[in-house]
């Protein structure tokens, strides 16, 4: 996945944050470098990680954005989330219709 993306390409993973001491680890960065961290730390975490594009939108500049639903059965600690074993479901944002 991070093979198709251009090397400038950003990422952004809004529900991500870890604190530590002395800084905090957002989601947002570039893809080859914070995303495949993150993804890969996810894969690890998650063995059964499943990915459901929810809305997939493009510009006339090639910029795409992708929301998904992310679920899966946590085998081993994500960041500062201790293993439980629990199945997870994080649905993507519900759209809210602006006003005219």
């Amino acid at each position: 996945m991070v093979d198709l993306c251009t090397d400038g390409a950003d990422f952004r993973y809004v529900p991500f944050e870890v604190r530590g001491r002395q800084r905090v680890l957002h989601g947002e960065g570039k893809v080859r470098t914070i995303g495949k961290v993150i993804w890969t730390a996810l894969i690890d975490a998650f063995p059964d990680l499943n990915n459901d594009v929810t809305s997939l939108r493009a510009d006339e500049h090639g910029n795409v954005v992708a929301e998904v639903s992310i679920s899966g059965t946590q085998a081993r600690p994500f960041g500062i989330i201790a293993c439980t074993g629990g199945h997870y479901v994080l649905a993507a944002p519900v759209p809210v219709p602006r006003d005219r």
